[in-house]
């Protein structure tokens, strides 16, 4: 997520927020909330249409399959009591690649967050 956030700037109304850091980090990503709110959205700063490297996100090492330097998942775990846990598993996407239909490669985005739930 660190590489996404770094490849982006913060936008509202398809016009570059001033005063936004630059770079973006995870560090101060939150800087945004006073520039903007919940209109501030993060636009990429290269042409994703060409696929820059950072799009296509950490490969995993073959033999490990392990994502060296890159945070693969948060999972974040609520003790519910008497012995209960919710535990979700949130994965970041930089790129999402959408399903076919009809023809046509549908849904493709960025900045896409999955989650999962189990309960034990």
């Amino acid at each position: 997520m660190a590489t996404h956030v770094k490849n982006t700037h913060a936008t509202v109304n398809f016009t570059a927020v001033k005063g936004a850091p630059d770079p973006l980090s995870l560090d101060n990503l939150s800087l945004l909330n006073e520039l903007g709110g919940d209109s501030v959205y993060l636009t990429s700063t290269e042409n994703v249409i060409k696929f820059p490297k950072f799009v296509k996100g950490t490969k995993p090492d073959l033999n490990t399959l392990q994502t060296k330097d890159a945070v693969s998942c948060v999972i974040i775990c609520v003790d519910k009591g008497k012995g209960i846990l919710d535990a979700f598993y949130m994965y970041f996407y930089t790129f999402n690649e959408g399903p076919t239909g009809l023809g046509h490669r549908v849904g493709n985005h960025l900045g896409d967050w999955c989650v999962s739930f189990d309960q034990i």
